[in-house]
């Protein structure tokens, strides 16, 4: 799929709500996926970055 520059400035405006209740009301271990039939919230317990087998 590829976005215009006008649709990805209208995908910008339609995300601020959502990051602004983030930083408002949730911490920084959170995040949201939003699929077309809805939005989940989920938190992260733990997280570790292996960069060993990404190729260049």
């Amino acid at each position: 799929m590829t976005l215009t520059t006008e649709q990805i400035e209208e995908m910008k405006e339609a995300a601020k709500p959502l990051v602004k209740f983030l930083n408002e009301l949730c911490h920084p271990h959170v995040k949201v996926i939003v699929e077309p039939w809805g939005a989940e919230i989920l938190e992260s317990s733990a997280s570790v970055i292996i960069e060993d087998f990404i190729n260049d």
